[in-house]
């Protein structure tokens, strides 16, 4: 734990325990969904009032917020105890969690591997039993390649769903959102329902499909627009999710997502860089190689997570697979604009028929 609150979740805890004593069965039943829950909350982008929040940065060890943000107002509405922030890269800049102030995030059944990023701690604490669920943001893949790397469930919803403010209203040019990591499809079709704007919660598709999903159409792909070799394990988890997934009644089948990098519309802060001469002005594989310098390599292994921050769809990791070692890779399911909850059902049917993989390893 980087940043624990445990004293004030215990106090928390006595007082909604007295609380619910002191209540009828019917005002129980009014109770919010997550009444007495504890969660963890990631070290960056979610602020609390009176806490602090180091963005995994030594310079921010005391950086105590003023303010608790829209989205963790509605969570904390919600019923949470919130136990503390779990480690995460400095500043959430990698697919790993490594800051060099709190260590390496490990995962609780093998302590060799990192648990990914930079959600990762969120990640670790969910695959170790800690609690429940935990809350992660994504700007490239910040919560699906640890929900990947844990076999867990992990959503980036659709671009602008989720509360935001004050202060920025559209993290990292609209590329970042905020999600959590969970065990179930229930939590996380609950919490999407909490932490969504009102605008989403009037929508006829703010509840999860109750019929058959079976006929509709996946698509699959194997094509890598960064040029990079898709690995074997990653083929055997996808070719594993096809048969399953048909063997459901789904209709997969392969599509073509050839992208040139050239092709790919440049950021609007690259564009500034290339201006003022802190980036070459050429194609987005030569800044790119910028970019990776400036990243340690670490989004080379992750290529098809990005690519809908910048579409804005929602992108889930769905656990299905692990390979002889027991480690964990999950596969990645895109949606239309909007349709998260259509999204949510297909590891809805998964659970349904014990097809997900979502092993818990408890510690000591």
């Amino acid at each position: 734990m980087a940043i624990p609150f445990y004293d004030k979740a215990r106090q928390k805890a006595k007082e909604m325990t007295e609380k619910i004593k002191a209540m009828s069965v019917a005002e129980r039943e009014e109770l919010p969904p997550f009444y007495g829950v504890p969660l963890l909350i990631k070290d960056l982008g979610f602020m609390v009032a009176d806490t602090v929040m180091s963005s995994g940065c030594e310079w921010f060890k005391d950086d105590k917020k003023t303010v608790t943000s829209a989205d963790m107002q509605a969570i904390e509405s919600a019923g949470f105890i919130f136990v503390g922030r779990p480690n995460t890269p400095e500043f959430g800049l990698k697919t790993v969690s490594d800051s060099p102030y709190y260590g390496s995030v490990v995962l609780p059944n093998d302590t060799t591997p990192n648990a990914g990023g930079s959600s990762g701690g969120s990640a670790a604490a969910v695959k170790a039993g800690l609690v429940p669920i935990a809350a992660g943001s994504d700007a490239g893949g910040s919560v699906r390649v640890p929900a990947s790397d844990a076999g867990l469930i992990g959503l980036k919803p659709t671009r602008d769903r989720i509360l935001a403010g004050p202060g920025s209203l559209r993290p990292i040019n609209h590329l970042s959102t905020y999600s959590v990591l969970t065990q179930t499809t229930r939590d996380l079709a609950d919490y999407l329902k909490i932490i969504q704007r009102p605008r989403f919660g009037d929508s006829s598709k703010n509840v999860l499909p109750e019929q058959n999903q079976s006929k509709i159409k996946i698509g699959y792909t194997t094509d890598s627009f960064m040029n990079d070799n898709v690995s074997q394990s990653a083929k055997a988890a996808l070719n594993h999710a096809i048969k399953v997934l048909q063997n459901l009644g789904y209709i997969v089948e392969p599509v073509d997502l050839s992208i040139d990098q050239a092709d790919v519309p440049v950021p609007e802060n690259i564009v500034k860089a290339i201006d003022n001469k802190q980036l070459p002005n050429d194609s987005l594989s030569k800044q790119w190689e910028v970019v990776e310098a400036t990243c340690d390599h670490y989004y080379w292994r992750t290529p098809y997570t990005m690519l809908w921050n910048f579409t804005g769809h929602p992108a889930i990791n769905i656990p299905m697979w692990s390979d002889d070692n027991g480690l964990s890779l999950g596969v990645q399911l895109i949606g239309n604009w909007a349709s998260d909850f259509d999204l949510i059902a297909v590891p809805v049917a998964l659970e349904a028929t014990s097809q997900l993989e979502v092993n818990i390893t408890t510690l000591a």
